[in-house]
């Protein structure tokens, strides 16, 4: 009669011809990769190859029922907020002022709706009555003379008048300059360089979230 086993597990090496013994999970346990994240912020921002919800680590998803899930939401407010997504990430070129004013106001609706939606302890960015000044992280520069940053983004070369920001920390400000300068590496993607581009662009991210912190409601920052 051969030896039986406890359910559940599997004989030893020296009997089946495997290393060592292992156990299924019980039925019933959690699958812990699969676990919801914990959400505590939300915010709306256009992105072009992204969804609009996002937190404080970045972009939270693009599928509704795991946003449902997350946040609480409902259909009509995630086909509005892509929808509103989808138009100011689209146009190839810079946008008229009104048409930046009225998706601006867009926004503030969506914001509204999205903080009577969401469950009981997630924070919605506030509506905002003036839109805040964009700031990209690829457009800045030192200034030698006061050492702030300074942005020259379309408008500024246009008009010839850089936007001189707030005071930042040396240690942040270091971390922005280095960031730009290594820019020039990833031009250009290629089969050995992709990996590294892809981290770079996380890196400017976080530095975005980061150096948005620092300066305050009144700016949002981007990497590109």
């Amino acid at each position: 009669m051969s030896e039986q086993y406890p359910d559940r597990l599997t004989p030893p090496a020296d009997q089946r011809g495997e290393f060592g013994w292992f156990a299924f999970a019980p039925e019933g346990a959690a699958d812990l990769d699969n676990e919801d994240p914990v959400i505590r912020n939300v915010s709306l921002r256009a992105h072009e190859h992204a969804g609009p919800f996002w937190d404080d680590e970045g972009h939270l998803s693009d599928d509704f029922d795991e946003l449902r899930r997350w946040l609480g939401i409902s259909r009509q407010l995630f086909d509005d907020a892509m929808a509103w997504n989808e138009e100011l990430a689209s146009p190839q070129s810079e946008p008229p002022e009104d048409w930046k004013r009225r998706h601006f106001a867009r926004q503030q609706e969506l914001l509204r709706r999205l903080g009577e939606e969401v469950h009981p302890g997630i924070e919605v960015e506030p509506p905002r009555s003036q839109p805040p000044l964009l700031i990209q992280l690829s457009r800045l520069i030192m200034d030698a003379e006061t050492g702030h940053l300074v942005s020259w983004d379309e408008e500024a070369t246009t008009t010839g008048q850089a936007k001189v920001l707030p005071p930042t920390p040396e240690a942040l400000t270091k971390r922005v300059l280095a960031w730009i300068a290594d820019a020039g590496k990833y031009e250009e993607a290629t089969d050995d360089n992709t990996a590294a581009i892809f981290a770079w662009e996380d890196e400017g991210s976080a530095i975005a979230r980061e150096l948005g912190r620092a300066l305050g409601e009144d700016y949002r920052v981007v990497a590109r």
